[in-house]
């Protein structure tokens, strides 16, 4: 086995269950197990340009991460007709009255400060 499939069989089955766990949470139970097969498939074509400048884990929970805000992004503009950069506090006011969307309520509990990280991911 070549050294860099080692490392990502090593990557796959230290962080699978972590990483399934954490897009349940950003996005509910019923898309995280592909989305992180989504991840994995990301994770094996940069695994060779990953320059070990963060800790892997970080690389990791960062590719999860977008990955997660892609999908989070597209339910948002697919519920308001396409519009893209709608902040997230006009989403919130939008759900108001409504049942919030299970994929959406984790990002609305975000605080404030890390809202605008968000938003600018989500842009």
């Amino acid at each position: 086995m070549a050294d860099h499939d080692f490392k990502f069989q090593k990557i796959y089955e230290d962080f699978r269950p972590k990483i399934i766990r954490y897009l349940t949470r950003m996005v509910g139970d019923s898309e995280a197990e592909d989305l992180t097969q989504e991840v994995f498939t990301k994770i094996g074509q940069a695994l060779k340009a990953f320059r070990g400048e963060s800790q892997l884990s970080t690389w990791v929970y960062q590719i999860a991460t977008h990955v997660a805000l892609d999908r989070i992004r597209q339910r948002s503009s697919a519920r308001h007709g396409g519009e893209k950069g709608l902040p997230l506090e006009a989403i919130a006011e939008s759900e108001k009255d409504k049942v919030i969307d299970p994929i959406l309520a984790p990002v609305l509990r975000v605080p404030h400060g890390l809202k605008y990280l968000l938003q600018a991911n989500l842009q």
